[in-house]
């Protein structure tokens, strides 16, 4: 709606858009860009350093860049620009200075400066001031915006995922309001807490950008099921499901080819709640051999809760990386379990170095923290 209306006045040249997004992957903002054909600049906010708690909020501002409306609507816009504002004095003059601190900015600049290599600085600076203040949302916020961003790139080390998690949950425990903050979390947590599905939109965008003869935004990371999941207050269940390896016969990965590594969203639950488990499993030492039988989890039974399905198979036709690959799944936690935890095991096709291919087993454990 705003862009419609404002877009003759963009033509005419007596308006022009900004737009600034609070989304951790840019690539996706640019995405939803092409799709709907904007032709206005976005600039990513990650951190939200802009101290925004909700979006979207319009602005209308003034050729002398005085905020005239905070609040408008899409028919105040020609009201607007056939206005003639006044330059203010100096007297009459007012700027409001924001002082950020300089941890915060010597970290969202190693962050905005796109080079891999400075994430790991943008993590320590945020990290110092989270030392300091142990309190502080937006710090906590923006070094799990950080450590995301070092598990989207080359660098990604096992824990950054479940280090954003828990960032995030400590960010919006200190403001429960900050809204989104909260839309992070359930970004990536069960279908129990989201409001809706964040990206059910891509698929449609891809295809409509693909009938146009263009070529759609490369997405940095793949959609993950919490992703594009509906909202949901059931646990959606299937025990048909039959114990791959049930006497774990398969060859044990001793030398831990892949490295498995477990995220919970979110990283603190309420006992009788459910968790969206994040698994990625990275070769370490050869290559997947994507020939053979697709990936698989098996889930064991337990009194912790219960799983959507025991037996979890890697979707083929999900985008990964060439050494990645993704599975997610819901948990429902049991009401009275004082050590939440769950138990499984993966089976997974490598090749090592020389071309020799091996079927392997490897066993994990992954604790739930409950309150």
């Amino acid at each position: 709606m705003w862009y419609k209306q404002a877009k003759p006045f963009v033509e005419s040249g007596d308006l022009a858009i900004l737009g600034v997004i609070q989304e951790q992957h840019a690539d996706r903002a640019k995405l939803y860009k092409q799709w709907k054909q904007f032709d206005f600049p976005i600039v990513q906010d990650a951190t939200t350093k802009l101290d925004l708690a909700v979006v979207p909020i319009p602005l209308l501002i003034d050729e002398h860049g005085i905020v005239r409306n905070s609040k408008p609507k899409p028919g105040d816009l020609e009201a607007f620009i056939n206005h003639s504002f006044e330059a203010p004095t100096a007297a009459e003059k007012t700027t409001t200075k924001i002082e950020a601190q300089t941890l915060i900015s010597q970290g969202n600049q190693a962050l905005e400066s796109r080079d891999e290599k400075r994430i790991a600085e943008a993590i320590r600076k945020f990290e110092q001031l989270v030392e300091q203040s142990p309190e502080n949302g937006k710090a906590l916020f923006s070094l799990g915006v950080a450590y995301r961003s070092r598990f989207d790139s080359s660098m990604r080390e096992e824990s950054d995922f479940a280090n954003a998690s828990k960032y995030w949950s400590e960010a919006l425990a200190t403001n429960p309001n900050q809204y989104i903050w909260r839309r992070r979390i359930e970004q990536y947590g069960p279908r129990q807490i989201k409001p809706y599905p964040f990206y059910d939109w891509v698929d449609k965008a891809v295809e409509a950008i693909e009938k146009r003869g263009e070529t759609p935004v490369k997405l940095v990371a793949p959609l993950t099921g919490s992703e594009i999941a509906k909202p949901s207050k059931k646990l959606p269940t299937s025990d048909e499901a039959k114990n791959p390896d049930p006497e774990a016969k398969i060859f044990a990965d001793e030398n831990k080819s892949v490295a498995i590594s477990a995220t919970t969203v979110p990283a603190i639950v309420k006992k009788g709640s459910m968790v969206r488990i994040h698994l990625n499993f990275d070769v370490a030492k050869g290559k997947w051999n994507n020939e053979a039988t697709p990936l698989r989890v098996w889930i064991h039974e337990s009194s912790s809760g219960k799983p959507e399905s025991r037996l979890l198979v890697h979707d083929a036709s999900q985008i990964n990386s060439a050494n990645s690959k993704y599975i997610d799944f819901e948990f429902q936690t049991d009401k009275e379990s004082q050590n939440c935890k769950i138990i499984g095991y993966a089976l997974y096709h490598t090749c090592d170095d020389e071309g020799v291919c091996y079927y392997y087993r490897q066993n994990f454990t992954i604790p739930i923290k409950t309150r």
